[in-house]
């Protein structure tokens, strides 16, 4: 029996077992931004400026009419592995060629692992490595190395019309990314680099003709506790160092589908309520999401069990930290380039960031706080 929802712009969704592909809506490209009065930014640093770097006069967009307009009080009827097979159809039919970046880690294995399951051609699959000094086997590369890498080769005699690029983004990478004014140009504060636009603009890889888009996993929901419900948080730190990538896709969360992000928060309530009925209040961190994509199958199993997990902010982490330690033994202009701005930045109106500290990350600016049932 068909199941039916209220989707995009209002039109009625008919969910069967054809999978009623929807195509994709084009967004245009400021669908995300900071704003401080009636001006948009792509640069956090930039939208602070201009609102006097008060940071409770800057907002965060994020396709805000499509997410407001949903139903958050009702768990959408469909079920999450049909939504996952649907999404990957809804890709493939809207975009001539697509680029999907793949990392092993669980988002990006998981959306891998529906194309593969479902016979849907990808285009290309692009993985890379990072080393400001060229070393390649670094600990920042773990997951590279002895998941992405062996997975890749494990299937790609199954996939043979499928290109695989493996890039590795070493000393020029960062030579070239990190001008005197990088933190300024870009909003990716991280030491890692590996976002699409960085990637463009080293020339490590170029545009496709024609209608294409950088495929990304993306971020799972993030949830907060008060007064005894749980809502839905649409942050600007969950999408912040995507922001510039103008091709990009977001598989999980996106206005394209929006009633996918709807249904990831149901799955996580569900385990919530059942499992830790006394759970303090706050946001939902860390070890628990972790332990909330595994145990409901919100996410795939990884290919190897070697996760560096998520960075603990937007500026440090496993990853960034061996980063950052490579760069000051054996790259010391790229070293001080990167610092010299974080520094500057972190003793400038420090209300800005959590707990007065910008290597905590920023305070984030909600786009959207959604009550579930």
């Amino acid at each position: 029996m068909a199941n039916t929802s209220k989707g995009i712009h209002g039109m009625i969704r008919i969910y069967d077992e054809s999978y009623w592909v929807v195509p994709v809506v084009k967004q245009e490209k400021n669908f995300f931004n900071w704003y401080a009065e009636s001006n948009r930014y792509k640069n956090k640093f930039k939208a602070l400026e201009s609102a006097g770097n008060d940071i409770n006069s800057v907002g965060f967009y994020y396709a805000n009419p499509t997410f407001d307009d949903l139903d958050w009080t009702t768990e959408p009827s469909q079920s999450w592995d049909s939504m996952l097979i649907q999404r990957a159809h809804q890709v493939r039919e809207s975009f001539d060629y697509i680029r999907l970046w793949y990392s092993a880690g669980s988002d990006s294995q998981t959306m891998l692992n529906v194309f593969l399951n479902e016979g849907i051609h990808i285009d290309e699959i692009c993985c890379h490595l990072v080393s400001p000094i060229d070393d390649f086997s670094a600990t920042n590369n773990i997951e590279q190395n002895e998941v992405a890498l062996p997975f890749l080769d494990s299937i790609k005699s199954s996939i043979p019309k499928t290109k695989i690029t493996i890039n590795y983004l070493g000393r020029e990478h960062y030579n070239k990314r990190l001008t005197d004014n990088w933190l300024y140009e870009s909003f990716d504060m991280s030491m890692i680099k590996d976002q699409p636009d960085a990637l463009y603009e080293t020339g490590t890889v170029t545009e496709v003709d024609g209608n294409f888009c950088d495929l990304q996993g993306g971020d799972k929901p993030v949830l907060v506790l008060e007064n005894g419900d749980y809502y839905c948080l649409m942050v600007d730190e969950t999408f912040a160092s995507r922001i510039n990538s103008e091709h990009l896709e977001e598989f999980f969360i996106t206005p394209n589908f929006p009633e996918m992000q709807v249904k990831q928060c149901y799955i996580a309530l569900k385990y919530l309520k059942e499992t830790y009925p006394n759970q303090e209040s706050g946001v939902i961190k860390g070890v628990l999401r972790m332990e909330i994509e595994q145990k409901t199958g919100m996410r795939h199993p990884l290919y190897k069990d070697v996760d560096l997990g998520k960075e603990t902010s937007t500026v440090v982490g496993n990853k960034s930290n061996s980063l950052f330690e490579q760069a000051n033994r054996d790259n010391p202009e790229v070293y001080k380039k990167h610092t010299a701005l974080l520094e500057y930045e972190a003793g400038r109106y420090t209300d800005r960031f959590n707990n007065g500290d910008l290597y905590q990350g920023f305070r984030g600016i909600l786009s959207g706080r959604y009550k579930l049932s």
